[in-house]
């Protein structure tokens, strides 16, 4: 996983999502340019054979705390995987490893908040697979009802095994 940054340009440009998928998240030029005005917002890519193979932002501050009390929570957003590289195991790979690139850049992160639409059921499916709980919480956005999930940073006790 790696942050963006303008080297990295021409791989956002390249990236495809299918049409249906669209419906569900924003492209990640899109993303990009938000996060260039949002300081409390980062697009994070993961890179595979020099090729962008899944894309997210995340969120700290205000736009998590609609969603959680948790003043260390940490909002994961328009999560995708370029339609090329589609079930090849790449977006469940890259929230398995969520965690490490938050150890490493978001230290005090205790939780990842997301939202996944009602309708979009394999992400659910994953978003489950990879350790996400719903909290029951439903909001309702412009692309439809979002279900509130999150999952818990499991952090190393210092001097533990």
């Amino acid at each position: 996983m790696k942050a963006y940054t303008p080297s990295y340009q021409k791989h956002i440009e390249a990236y495809q999502l299918l049409e249906e998928h669209q419906r569900f998240t924003e492209l990640p030029t899109v993303c990009v340019q938000k996060a260039k005005d949002d300081s409390q917002r980062f697009s994070v890519l993961t890179i595979s054979d020099e090729q962008l193979v899944t894309f997210f932002s995340l969120s700290v501050g205000d736009a998590v705390q609609i969603y959680t009390e948790n003043s260390n929570a940490i909002l994961l957003r328009s999560f995708s995987t370029d339609s090329n590289y589609q079930g090849r195991g790449y977006a469940k790979q890259s929230l398995m490893a969520l965690p490490f690139y938050l150890e490493k850049h978001f230290p005090n992160i205790t939780e990842i908040i997301l939202l996944v639409n009602c309708l979009n059921h394999p992400a659910i499916k994953l978003y489950q697979a990879c350790g996400f709980k719903d909290t029951t919480q439903r909001i309702r956005g412009i692309k439809g009802e979002q279900m509130v999930y999150s999952r818990k940073m499991v952090h190393k006790i210092e001097g533990g095994s």
